[in-house]
């Protein structure tokens, strides 16, 4: 956990556009409302019910959050699969639900928003100002390449050499969180969404690939810990006197 947290800190993507944009805030209340719904499933109705609020929450700040609906229905199959009791599952999750529906019907009570109207007029707005990734088979291609690269060069250049020095060994050994984070990379660039700045805005996608990798928080790694995290300070400091 001392590990986790000290990388968590130390990322690249995560100093330099959390100290610089208010995504760090997005990436705090979508891992909160992971972390709720998560426990909440497994342990304690009341906390899904809050969990349900932090995912309204960050809807509300983010449209983003709506490309983890894959992710959230994963999250509920694999509660309900490592469940030991799967009617206190059934009642979080339906807590969730409640209090995710709960808090937008509140909000258009009071203020009349709408937001599944405020959802389609922000996509026409889009469509209006940033062309299509599908105007032909190149371009989606460079887009994919440049989007990737870039959350890639985000997370830590020492990152991909410690990965990728042991491909096969890094991917059988790295813990569930990683895989799914590496599911929802390859989910993003097959949509076609985004053209480039994905060091930021794939920002909370981070912490998949930061707990996931077991390799790296082995207790009997300490001397590559310590390197790791040193190389990955000096990206830091590189990164932000070059940009």
């Amino acid at each position: 956990a001392r590990r986790g947290l000290t990388l968590y800190i130390f990322f690249p993507s995560l100093v330099l556009m959390g100290a610089t944009t208010m995504d760090f805030t997005f990436v705090v209340m979508v891992w909160l409302a992971i972390a709720l719904l998560y426990y909440g499933w497994q342990k304690s109705p009341a906390l899904a019910f809050v969990g349900g609020l932090a995912a309204a929450g960050a809807l509300f700040m983010n449209f983003l959050l709506l490309l983890l609906a894959p992710f959230f229905g994963w999250l509920v199959w694999h509660s309900l699969r490592a469940s030991t009791n799967h009617l206190r599952t059934l009642v979080g999750i339906l807590c969730s639900l409640v209090s995710f529906s709960f808090f937008f019907l509140i909000i258009q009570r009071w203020s009349g928003y709408s937001i599944i109207d405020n959802f389609f007029v922000a996509r026409l707005t889009a469509k209006s100002v940033v062309p299509s990734n599908f105007e032909s088979v190149g371009k989606y291609l460079i887009y994919i390449f440049v989007s990737l690269t870039e959350f890639a060069f985000y997370l830590g250049i020492p990152y991909l050499y410690l990965f990728f020095t042991d491909m096969r060994g890094s991917w059988r050994r790295s813990a569930l969180w990683f895989k799914v984070g590496v599911a929802n990379v390859a989910f993003f660039l097959i949509l076609g969404l985004f053209q480039g700045e994905t060091g930021r805005l794939w920002l909370f996608l981070t912490p998949f690939f930061i707990l996931g990798n077991m390799r790296l928080l082995s207790n009997d790694r300490k001397r590559e810990y310590d390197a790791f995290l040193a190389l990955t300070v000096f990206q830091i400091i590189i990164t932000q006197s070059l940009f």
